[in-house]
């Protein structure tokens, strides 16, 4: 029998190493998932018009992100009454799947007073639990129909800037 070529060996050896990474990262199954979302139609969500005082807040919250540096990625969040209250807070999945980590992590949001709130980011939810946002809802006096721009200053800390509904009446509307 003849002896293996190292450079075969060598190849079979990284071969089975690639394999292992790819099982331990568990990609076989994002793209199976892959496969099955690309078949299922997508379903059509009817949205409520929106009220002037959140499409106020949805605008002026447009035009903010527009001004913040670009180099920093970042997403507007308009609030439900659950948000508001401080029961969880959804993160566009996007932004999530480019930017957070992919596991639940601590991270950071500092308001425009510089005050730093530490909220737990559940991964596999694309959100912010309860815990530690439920703090920073209730500190704020969050309200439905506030918009909230989180921009992204470093890989879990967020500068969070407020827009309130609520200001849609301070305007002549």
């Amino acid at each position: 029998m003849a002896e293996a070529n190292p450079y075969e060996e060598q190849r079979r050896r990284q071969v089975e190493e690639n394999k292992s990474k790819l099982e331990e990262l568990r990609l076989h199954r994002l793209s199976a998932a892959v496969c099955v979302a690309a078949v299922k139609p997508m379903p059509v969500k009817s949205t409520p018009p929106l009220s002037p005082k959140r499409a106020y807040a949805i605008t002026m919250a447009e035009e903010l992100k527009d001004l913040l540096d670009s180099h920093y990625p970042a997403f507007l969040r308009p609030l439900s009454l659950s948000s508001a209250a401080g029961s969880w807070l959804h993160i566009p999945l996007q932004f999530s799947k480019r930017y957070l980590p992919w596991c639940d992590e601590m991270i950071l949001l500092v308001d425009e007073e510089g005050a730093e709130f530490q909220v737990l980011y559940r991964a596999h939810s694309s959100g912010l639990s309860a815990t530690g946002w439920k703090p920073f809802a209730i500190a704020h006096k969050l309200a439905e129909a506030d918009c909230l721009v989180f921009q992204q200053v470093e890989r879990i800390k967020f500068k969070v800037y407020i827009i309130r509904a609520s200001s849609y009446h301070e305007k002549d509307h």
